[in-house]
């Protein structure tokens, strides 16, 4: 038995619209949040009991983020950090700078900056897994690998409505960020 449904088949798919009822929220880009790396897969259940499957192609993959105060991932697809490192040292120092350190094993050189708007999300069921590729653990900044993350009890996806969403969410449960990766 299929239980999942790609992205593509959910563009094809008339009724995606009513399978991601829930409450909607105003999901803001972060104010500080670790860079973590480019999003490959997210996959999340919806309410009639099948997966939906978002997949990206390393070229095109969006960013992958951590913000800490709210032990959440954001992927944001479309919106890119703008060039040149900032030496702002209270960015370096927070929150996000301590997670991309946990992350990394390696302290921040910069700080970028990102704009995109806020967009209204909805809760679209349980996360599932995410494939993301990173240099987490490399030598050098051209060291990428690609890992798989099966998400535990209570970790939710949320996301932006249309075809492809323009932002996802996930959080809840145990999800936290340690010096191994992510868990929970």
């Amino acid at each position: 038995m299929n239980d999942g449904l790609t992205a593509t088949q959910a563009r094809r798919n008339p009724c995606l619209p009513c399978l991601l009822l829930g409450n909607p929220g105003v999901l803001p880009l972060p104010v500080e949040a670790a860079y973590l790396g480019r999003m490959l897969e997210l996959e999340h259940g919806v309410p009639d009991g099948r997966f939906l499957r978002h997949e990206w192609t390393p070229e095109k993959a969006p960013i992958l983020l951590w913000e800490e105060s709210e032990r959440a991932l954001y992927v944001l697809p479309g919106v890119w950090p703008k060039k040149g490192a900032s030496p702002d040292a209270a960015a370096l120092s927070g929150p996000a700078g301590a997670a991309y350190l946990r992350w990394t094993g390696r302290a921040p050189k910069g700080a970028l900056r990102a704009r995109g708007p806020k967009v209204h999300v909805r809760r679209a069921g349980a996360a599932r897994h995410i494939v993301y590729r990173s240099n987490k653990w490399g030598v050098t900044a051209t060291d990428w690998q690609n890992y798989v993350h099966p998400f535990g009890a209570g970790v939710e996806a949320e996301l932006a409505p249309g075809t492809p969403p323009a932002a996802f969410r996930v959080s809840g449960g145990r999800l936290r960020l340690t010096k191994r990766g992510l868990e929970g």
